[in-house]
């Protein structure tokens, strides 16, 4: 999606509710700021005008021709919030005046700055200027000529319904899905016609794994072979029922009623044997029921539907079977889903480089691969191209290259997006705070759904929570949201166990293949399990605070590793020594180890083949001297080196850290000597405080903007040298000299 203004319309319309209700119950109350409701009246009107145009400029707002829109949209969004917060305001000043039980409350309040009557009529000119701008912002899309964007149709629903011919699909890893499907739609009915569902997530390939059951060459025992494309969210029984008839050999009039096309569709099932597909039903309900019934009328048993879906409650409703879940594929089968796509393979350098990961990242959805081939295939040999297909959010992937240049990703999501009430789409833009793959506290989140107005409760009389209950359910039903059960936490992506009295991990956290990031900060473990490593896409670590651990099995084997925070952790006692495999790792943090005193120069060495490290913490060790190979982590940005109570001196390889930007060396009594500080052109910001040995310092820093001296001793000569005319922060507390 492009972002929080696609919420405009259902912003829009949250708030002409709730002004509504306002309005309503204000009906008797004293009109001392009539001109308040007044624009109340106007502004709930405005609102209530705008939403279906919204609607429209929500769906045709893709596109970098379309900024204007967009942009427009994002300010509507943000006056319907700013308006209702001016609602709340208003009313809760009010309760505030009325509630104060006595005539002296309510003088001292009508004394102060708070005063609810002069906020109030403050806020009514406040208010008529928010409802002249709410209609000058109405009319921006005529004034700058992008009505006709607005207005213009776009078909998201661009499924060819001719393809299902096409013998030729090679799809990768639905063998045993075909065969499985097969063996029910070959075996003899009885009673009754067959109906079976198809069911799984957006972009898992339900459709083509149709067209593999379509044009099996046991299907050709059937008397006809029809296939009828369902536009999402839109069951029109007489364009299904017209589009069965038409792929027979019986006819019907152009102007025939509904129901004269319903009795046609029973005389092909009761005399023909048929294979019907109807591809990518969702719909309401009752409408469902209707189609249903309407094809279980004949009683040729011969005949099969199979029916594709992404709502299991759609699928549930329409079989007469059990629905067919189909699962994820695995990453061997998306990786040839995407070589074949990208017309590359293993032998290519930059496959090598991002290829793994990119693979990774389409989660066992074909579609996702299919789609971040095109864009690898478009440009193949730029290595930013690659990159981008690696980090790059999908939707921007989209709107930033040519529609013809690769296969779309999002039509089918924006379908079901629109075709959700407002007040289920706020709820589940809402759930978009969380990181993707979070597990969610189903409790918490109707709260926090509550508390912060998104729930209207239907027809006025549900309790709100039983109201969200049904959303999620509507959620879960379209997979937008999934109860995680014991076999889907292999695809579980964050997994925090931050303060459990846990002493071990349980070993099946191995099977987590999908896990990137972990925390186990606070816990009680006394070791990291070599099991651990079978995490091969975790690059998120956190141990802080575990005061129990001593043991780092295997945390060399984590080669994604990107973020390893173990501060705190006063009982380590040694390294991995083959750290430098850690290549991407980024964040280290090694601070108040307090049983690891001193780090072995081996190990340090190791930290120059860190190449990505730009974040060390090494507070409170012990070294009197770094070694002069420390220079080599070149990459490094921050350093933290406090509290380092031994250290003397830095090492003359200290200035090739020419991309060094903070540096901590505060509480550091025994810091005498600063090598080849001037070489550090980069550094913006310098703690030198209770540093009261410093000998010198030199002038050419001339980026700095930060220094911090504050508790040097006062006439020490690092203090006479320094030329801080350029400091945008100069913090200095001198203690007295001895």
């Amino acid at each position: 999606m492009v972002g929080t203004e696609m919420l405009a319309a259902a912003a829009v319309s949250q708030v002409a509710r709730k002004i509504g209700e306002i309005i309503g119950a204000a009906q008797g109350e004293v009109t001392l700021c009539c001109s308040f409701s007044d624009d109340l009246e106007s502004i709930k009107d405005t609102l209530v005008y705008l939403e279906d145009l919204l609607k429209n400029a929500e769906r045709n707002s893709f596109g970098s021709e379309r900024a204007n829109l967009r942009h427009w949209l994002a300010q509507i969004k943000s006056l319907a919030f700013d308006i209702e917060d001016m609602v709340d305001d208003y009313y809760s000043s009010k309760e505030q005046f009325e509630g104060s039980s006595s005539y002296a409350q309510k003088g001292s309040l009508f004394c102060s700055l708070s005063n609810p009557v002069i906020s109030k009529v403050s806020m009514v000119h406040k208010m008529k200027s928010k409802r002249e701008l709410l209609q000058t912002r109405q009319h921006l899309p005529n004034q700058y000529h992008f009505i006709s964007h607005i207005n213009s149709v776009v078909d998201f629903d661009e499924k060819q319904t001719t393809s299902y011919r096409n013998s030729d699909i090679i799809l990768f890893g639905r063998d045993r899905d075909l065969e499985n499907l097969m063996d029910i739609i070959m075996q003899k009915s009885v009673g009754e016609i067959s109906i079976i569902s198809i069911v799984g997530p957006m972009g898992l390939g339900k459709t083509s794994l149709a067209q593999l059951v379509f044009n099996d060459a046991r299907t050709k025992a059937f008397s006809f072979r029809i296939w009828v494309h369902v536009s999402m969210g839109n069951v029109s029984l007489e364009k299904i029922g017209r589009d069965i008839v038409s792929q027979t050999t019986e006819r019907i009039e152009g102007n025939m009623q509904l129901q004269s096309i319903k009795n046609a569709v029973q005389t092909i099932l009761n005399k023909y044997s048929c294979l019907i597909v109807l591809d990518n039903l969702w719909g309401k309900d009752e409408e469902v029921n209707e189609l249903k019934q309407m094809l279980l009328t004949g009683i040729q048993t011969e005949s099969k539907i199979v029916v594709t879906t992404h709502s299991y409650k759609v699928a549930e409703l329409v079989s007469t079977v059990p629905p067919y879940k189909l699962s994820a594929l695995s990453e061997d089968d998306c990786l040839s889903i995407f070589s074949q796509r990208a017309m590359t393979g293993r032998g290519d350098p930059l496959f090598r480089e991002y290829g793994e990961e990119i693979v990774r990242r389409c989660g066992g959805t074909p579609l996702v691969a299919n789609f971040l081939g095109s864009v690898v295939n478009a440009q193949r040999q730029r290595r930013e191209i690659w990159k981008a297909a690696k980090d790059k959010d999908m939707w921007k992937i989209e709107e930033d290259y040519p529609e013809d240049k690769i296969s779309p990703l999002f039509p089918s999501f924006k379908i079901i997006y629109y075709n959700m009430p407002h007040e289920l789409r706020l709820c589940f833009v809402y759930c978009s705070i969380f990181p993707k793959g979070s597990v969610m506290d189903k409790k918490k989140l109707i709260q926090q759904w509550i508390a912060l107005d998104m729930i209207e409760s239907r027809h006025g009389t549900l309790p709100l929570d039983v109201t969200a209950e049904k959303y999620i359910d509507e959620l879960k039903a379209i997979y937008f949201l999934q109860v995680i059960g014991r076999h889907q936490l292999k695809q579980l992506r964050y997994l925090d166990a931050s303060t459990l009295s846990i002493t071990t991990l349980p070993p099946q956290i191995s099977s987590f293949n999908k896990l990137q990031a972990l925390d186990l900060s606070e816990t009680e473990l006394m070791e990291l399990p070599s099991f651990l490593s079978n995490l091969k896409g975790l690059n998120y670590l956190n141990l802080q605070g575990c005061q129990k651990l001593q043991e780092l099995k295997s945390l060399d084997l984590l080669h994604d590793l990107h973020y390893l925070n173990l501060s705190c952790c006063p009982e380590v006692r040694s390294f991995p020594e083959s750290i430098e495999n850690l290549t991407k790792l980024r964040f280290l943090n090694l601070s108040r180890c307090s049983k690891l005193p001193t780090l072995p120069n081996r190990l340090l060495q190791s930290f120059a083949s860190l190449c990505s490290l730009v974040d060390l913490n090494l507070s409170g060790f012990e070294f009197q001297m770094l070694p002069e190979f420390f220079g080599n982590i070149c990459s490094l940005q921050y350093l933290n080196l406090s509290e380092c109570s031994k250290l003397e001196e830095l090492p003359q390889s200290f200035g090739q850290l020419a991309y060094l930007k903070a540096l901590n060396l505060s509480s550091c009594p025994d810091l005498k000597i600063l090598g080849s500080f001037e070489c550090l052109t980069s550094l913006q910001f310098l703690n030198l405080s209770n540093c009261t040995s410093l000998e010198y310092l030199p002038l050419c820093l001339k980026k700095l903007q930060n220094l911090d001296v504050s508790g040097c001793q006062d006439g020490n000569p690092v203090l006479a040298a320094l030329g801080v005319r350029h400091l945008t922060n100069f913090h200095s507390k001198l203690s007295s000299s001895d």
